[in-house]
């Protein structure tokens, strides 16, 4: 994979103390750290300031910049994060749009009454700088790929603050709560795998109509950046495949019985077909085998554009044991742009935003567990500073060396995104405890 301009490695570059101290951490340079300071500081001027005139000690920009480069270097909580304010120093505060350090009550006030308008403009402000630099690429996937999936983004206690929430009751202790869903959409043709949007639903059934306000906005604001959009069998519908074709787009859906008979259809006629594409690789334990067939769609098929159906079987093999599951897509893509092999990588990163940004948010940034703010709009407010957070990270990571051909850890990504905002205050001579980089 090649770096982008601004991420080759510097051969002349020197070993800070943030370097030795932190490990696997690539050389932290002045230019270094300045571009990820530069990425890292968004304007928010879309997101409305909910604080009154003399609440204003800090700016509002100062303040998410600040959540954001929290969260992308593993600080979860309000109160380490207030920490990482002071551990710092002035110079990266004022480039954090800062001129002192914050309190966690201070963040939290913020954010249990700033509400979640704005977000998504100031995300994308962060995707166009980087689609410029070049950091984001389709380098896994020529022509790019959109991905739509629906994940629980978080919750709180009491009552729900608007309708996009649903409110239920704790088991373990019969209090009031409620939790909120989201649909989000992910470039899994990058390594990166960048979320470029998400929008706030109050239930999983929703997700079929709301596929399509979704895909029309994100094509009117990358309109070259996918060709190929694709769904699991839950938002597989023949209006959806409409508004795909609409907008000029191609479509991969998952195809289960809810889709009907074509499901059935594509059970009979891919049943006899030979192999045409086959991978193998070890995971966990286990020896993956992928097999690909495909044939054209029956005349009788009435999924607007439809071209091919395709079935992916895997078998998974340890010892005796033997797992076999096969999956069946529907593909609007004209049969002699997708090779063989290149029909098995795309079904491949159908699941890229399962094993991405859904599986990173719960397991790196807590999603499901944890939120430093569950009063009111916070938890919304959160959900967006989480998608900043990971896409700044997922960048960095998708840039460092890999090693044994995997990518680079999210702890290694994260130490790389804390030795940047560490760099001014090293360079002035400052010492940083082992416990604060802790």
């Amino acid at each position: 994979m090649k770096a982008g301009a601004g991420w080759q490695a510097d051969p002349h570059a020197t070993h800070t103390l943030a370097h030795r101290r932190l490990g696997n951490v690539m050389a932290i340079t002045h230019s270094r750290a300045s571009r990820m300071v530069r990425r890292a500081s968004l304007d928010f001027a879309a997101v409305n300031d909910p604080r009154q005139a003399r609440g204003k000690r800090h700016p509002l920009s100062g303040l998410l910049n600040l959540i954001v480069v929290g969260f992308s270097c593993g600080k979860l909580t309000l109160r380490a994060i207030e920490s990482l304010s002071a551990l710092v120093g002035a110079k990266m505060r004022r480039r954090l749009g800062l001129s002192r350090a914050v309190s966690d009550t201070t963040l939290y006030e913020l954010l249990a009454n700033l509400g979640c308008i704005g977000f998504r403009e100031t995300n994308w402000q962060m995707l166009r700088r980087d689609l410029e630099s070049k950091a984001i690429t389709n380098d896994f996937f020529a022509g790019g790929v959109l991905v739509l999936d629906g994940k629980g983004a978080g919750g709180g206690l009491g009552k729900r603050p608007n309708i996009t929430a649903r409110q239920s009751v704790c088991d373990a202790t019969g209090q009031e709560c409620w939790d909120v869903f989201a649909l989000r959409a992910s470039l899994v043709s990058s390594s990166a795998r960048p979320v470029l949007d998400q929008e706030f639903i109050l239930r999983k059934e929703a997700e079929t109509t709301v596929f399509r306000d979704v895909v029309e906005r994100n094509v009117k604001a990358f309109p070259k950046l996918f060709r190929i959009v694709s769904v699991d069998a839950g938002m597989t519908s023949r209006e959806n495949a409409h508004k795909v074709i609409q907008l000029g787009k191609d479509y991969l859906f998952a195809i289960k019985g809810n889709a009907g008979r074509i499901h059935d259809r594509a059970q009979e006629l891919l049943a006899s077909r030979p192999v045409l594409a086959r991978t193998e690789e070890r995971q966990q334990g286990k020896l993956v085998i992928r097999e690909l067939r495909r044939c054209a769609v029956p005349a009788d098929c009435d999924y607007e554009g439809a071209r091919e159906l395709f079935s992916v079987t895997q078998t998974r093999r340890r010892g005796k044991d033997v797992e076999r599951e096969a999956r069946f897509f529907l593909s609007s893509s004209a049969p002699d742009s997708l090779s063989d092999d290149r029909a098995l990588l795309l079904i491949r990163l159908h699941w890229g935003i399962e094993n991405g940004p859904n599986w990173s948010m719960d397991m790196i940034w807590d999603e499901d567990s944890r939120g430093p703010c569950m009063r009111q709009q916070g938890v919304l407010a959160t959900s967006w500073l989480r998608i900043l957070a990971y896409n700044l990270t997922a960048i960095v990571r998708a840039h460092l060396p890999k090693k044994d051909r995997l990518p680079a850890s999210w702890s290694d990504a994260m130490d790389n995104v804390f030795a940047s905002l560490l760099w001014f205050r090293e360079i002035q001579g400052t010492e940083v405890s082992a416990a604060a980089i802790a």
